[in-house]
């Protein structure tokens, strides 16, 4: 199918690919029931990542735009309304989220095209074209559970290992294996807009809780049953805590008592910069209650966006029949190239490399606010590829903050906003990327910033000495 989308290549192409969809649903020039064209397809077509045209189509799946029918294809729903509103209504109590936030910059969230090892990969993917009968998906199923063991501290099997297409896939399979309408998931607030949509759309009833500089607060998860804790304790998003070590026995306890399982995405991988992260939090599981989530898009960006669900062995059967229900392409060369990437020292190298790039960039932003707009109060850098910031009050509101930020070719975003998960603790905050700006870029964009908010910008002396 050739649809009519028109791409502008310096604005944000994910945004746009939705909207213009979406448009044509609801006018009904994209009838009901067409067939769309697979996600490979549709990024080939229009020069687009996979990852990209992955997240569209997620986007408009949660709405009900689109529907999908295992090994038969995706489909347009009825026109002018969501595909689901005629067959799947909402259970009573269930979350009904707005869409989520169009200002969520990938320049905020991935790392930055630029440094994707592209010989490297172009290299692996030779190699594992050549020697194409190995290339199966339990190849890279027993080199992920060499590599979460080492990294992650995990002693799991291969057959616990589920190799999926995205993050958003395995959200899907959990969704599948644990969850009816009406049940309650524990999500983290602020949290992942995304999978926020994804549990939504389930028919789950969303409770917020809590989180400060420590990570989630314990004390705040519901008292009664739930199914699921949404948790991203190794660098949780977007503020970039990290769960403390009595809490992470606390959530633990919660779940033992409540009969929740713990879905632990890791987003941040292995983009860590100063100091000692804990191991993961299913490595000190002792009760099969924690599903690990985790991909490389960290280290690889959005061009590798394939990902992996870690389950208890007593899921292990289920969660590879959802998989091949949901997701049952098997990126057989990608396959091939990422576990040869893995068991090779070139990995290892390439994360080392990352780390000081962006330790670097990050530094540079956290001197730069400094300089110029006063002491930075700032948390959660450890991880990650944004810094999430606390204005000086004196610079104005957050909305102006953002904008002067945004003219001044600062990735930016408030923190997300999803009232059904209670009050936004964070809204006087915001996220700066750094990942995708040199440093020298870093520090003169803050200072076009300050000079927009009409602060006096600090001689290039002066900067330097601070930077020191």
């Amino acid at each position: 199918m050739l649809l009519p989308l028109t791409l502008q290549r310096d604005k944000p192409l994910q945004q746009q690919l939705y909207t213009q969809l979406r448009a044509l649903i609801e006018s009904g020039d994209l009838p009901a029931g067409s067939r769309m064209p697979s996600t490979r397809d549709f990024a080939a077509h229009y020069s687009v990542s996979r990852m990209t045209a992955v997240v569209t189509y997620d986007r408009l799946s949660v709405e009900g735009f689109l529907h999908t029918v295992p090994a038969g294809g995706t489909f347009v729903g009825a026109a002018g309304r969501p595909a689901n509103a005629a067959v799947a209504p909402a259970a009573a109590g269930a979350a009904v989220l707005p869409a989520p936030n169009p200002t969520l910059s990938n320049e905020i969230i991935q790392a930055d095209p630029a440094l994707f090892p592209a010989a490297r990969w172009r290299s692996l993917l030779r190699a594992s074209l050549d020697r194409r009968q190995q290339c199966e998906r339990g190849v890279l199923q027993a080199t992920l559970a060499k590599w979460l063991g080492g990294t992650r501290g995990m002693a799991v099997l291969p057959d616990q290992v589920i190799v999926v297409s995205a993050r958003q896939r395995a959200l899907d399979i959990v969704a599948q294996l644990l969850l009816r309408p009406g049940q309650i998931v524990a999500f983290e607030a602020p949290g992942d807009e995304v999978a926020a949509h994804i549990w939504a759309a389930r028919g789950a009833r969303l409770e917020g809780v809590g989180v400060d500089a420590d990570g989630l607060l314990p004390q705040a998860l519901p008292s009664g049953p739930a199914a699921l804790l949404h948790l991203t304790p190794g660098c949780q998003y977007p503020t970039g805590a990290i769960l403390s070590e009595p809490r992470r026995a606390a959530v633990l306890d919660w779940a033992a008592r409540s009969g929740a399982q713990i879905v632990e995405v890791d987003r941040v991988g292995d983009m860590r910069y100063d100091h000692d992260h804990s191991p993961a939090l299913m490595a000190q599981d002792r009760t099969g209650c924690v599903l690990h989530i985790g991909d490389f898009t960290s280290v690889l960006g959005p061009l590798v966006s394939m990902a992996y669900l870690v389950v208890p062995p007593h899921l292990v059967a289920a969660a590879e029949m959802a998989r091949r229900m949901l997701d049952g392409v098997a990126h057989g060369i990608e396959i091939g190239a990422l576990a040869e990437f893995l068991e090779s020292n070139a990995y290892s190298r390439h994360v080392i490399g990352l780390r000081r790039v962006y330790a670097a960039r990050r530094a540079a932003l956290v001197a730069a606010l400094g300089h110029h707009l006063g002491v930075p109060d700032h948390f959660g850098a450890a991880a990650g590829f944004a810094l999430p910031w606390r204005p000086p009050p004196q610079l104005g509101a957050i909305a102006q903050i953002a904008a002067a930020a945004r003219l001044s070719g600062l990735p930016v975003m408030p923190f997300p906003d999803l009232p059904l998960l209670g009050e936004n603790t964070c809204k006087h905050l915001l996220m700066l990327g750094f990942s995708t700006i040199p440093e020298p870029e870093i520090t003169a964009r803050v200072a076009q910033m300050a000079a927009r908010l009409h602060v006096p910008v600090a001689d290039e002396l002066g900067l330097e000495h601070a930077a020191n």
